[in-house]
């Protein structure tokens, strides 16, 4: 095989959230960022603003991405490394939430567009938002979505 990344040949297939890369690469393209994700463990993961951008969305995931992974018990990391090794980093990790959750929102607040080809090995497609998305629109997609609970709301 060829990274699609450094154009070098290497043994085996290497399909990840990002193309097919070498070891090396994959390791450069979901490099940690230990302060970021500290800093995102630190929030509560329900702590959004009240409406939501795209680049407020993302972060909301990522956020959601670090306290899944921090959270995750021994038989939920094995499972998680034996359905895909990638996804006990971060980032990719957030993408496979991030599809969930979007499933998840009204039509009325997003529209999306499926991924073709491999692109669809890891995420569904691109998206975007027709309006601000409501901070209780998210928790309830999130709810929805069995990621999170809510103590003492109802949100269905």
């Amino acid at each position: 095989m060829i990274c699609e990344k450094c154009r070098r040949k290497f043994p085996g297939l290497a399909l990840g959230p990002f193309g097919i890369v070498c070891q090396e690469c994959m390791r450069l393209v979901v490099s940690e960022d230990p302060p970021l994700y500290e800093k995102l463990l630190a929030e509560h993961v329900l702590d959004l603003p009240l409406f939501l951008d795209i680049d407020d969305f993302e972060r909301a995931m990522l956020k959601l991405s670090v306290h899944f992974l921090k959270s995750a018990t021994p038989d939920q990391a094995i499972r998680l490394r034996n359905q895909n090794v990638y996804l006990m980093y971060p980032r990719p990790m957030a993408l496979q939430l991030k599809d969930q959750v979007l499933e998840m929102i009204p039509l009325m607040y997003v529209s999306s567009m499926p991924a073709e080809g491999r692109n669809n090995v890891f995420c569904t497609g691109t998206y975007q938002f027709k309006k601000p998305l409501p901070k209780e629109v998210l928790v309830k997609a999130m709810v929805k979505a069995k990621l999170v609970k809510v103590e003492g709301e109802d949100l269905a």
